[in-house]
């Protein structure tokens, strides 16, 4: 984990820290769940854990690095799902916080599913 809870952990109350699993917590989506010898990559969980196919209800929070920042509006076919629910969940929240602040919903073509007209064709 990247940032304050890093340094707070790590610098200033080591003896507290605890390895969380990676796909659960700040996931960047990234890790094949097993290194090229063979081991768990994540310490000794049994099974081993696989972060693509982490279902979206179970990750605590992502950081949006491997997925793409959504705000860039660049989806790829070729994403696994896990990136594509992260995707839809992040314009999901993002709709339902710009309607709390009465803020209306984009309009137009969309350039795809699932951003709630947030990424337009020739515009984000």
């Amino acid at each position: 984990i990247q940032g304050f809870l890093s340094y707070f952990y790590g610098e200033r109350h080591p003896a507290a820290a605890v390895e969380l699993n990676p796909c659960l917590y700040n996931t960047v989506v990234a890790y094949s769940s097993h290194t090229p010898d063979g081991r768990c990559r994540f310490g000794n969980h049994t099974p081993c854990y696989d972060c693509e196919s982490t279902p979206l209800d179970e990750v605590k929070f992502a950081h949006f690095t491997v997925c793409v920042k959504p705000w860039t509006c660049f989806l790829l076919r070729r994403y696994c799902q896990l990136c594509k629910d992260l995707l839809r969940e992040w314009f999901r929240l993002r709709l339902s916080l710009e309607w709390s602040w009465g803020i209306q919903a984009p309009q137009g073509e969309i350039a795809f599913r699932h951003s709630y007209g947030y990424c337009s064709k020739g515009h984000s």
